[in-house]
């Protein structure tokens, strides 16, 4: 039995299936620990975003939208 989520996850697949792969991750996130964003990134050869403080970019944590999600889609776009 997989000790975690991430075990059941298909990097190979989401790979060959996807051309952008990012992963944005806040260092004090309270739910998905820090640490586990960037090994999934590193999995799926992503781009890593990290972010010093968003929580879990909820708008409790006082994040209502991200500024850099249009600047990736413009970077993808070249």
């Amino acid at each position: 039995m997989p000790k975690d989520k991430r075990e059941y996850i298909d990097y190979k697949k989401i790979n060959t299936k996807s051309a952008l792969k990012v992963i944005i991750a806040a260092k004090d996130d309270y739910i998905v620990p820090f640490e586990y964003s960037k090994e999934i990134a590193e999995k799926l050869n992503a781009q890593f975003y990290p972010i010093e403080k968003a929580g879990h970019f909820l708008d409790r944590d006082g994040i209502t939208e991200l500024s850099l999600i249009p600047k990736i889609f413009e970077n993808f776009k070249k």
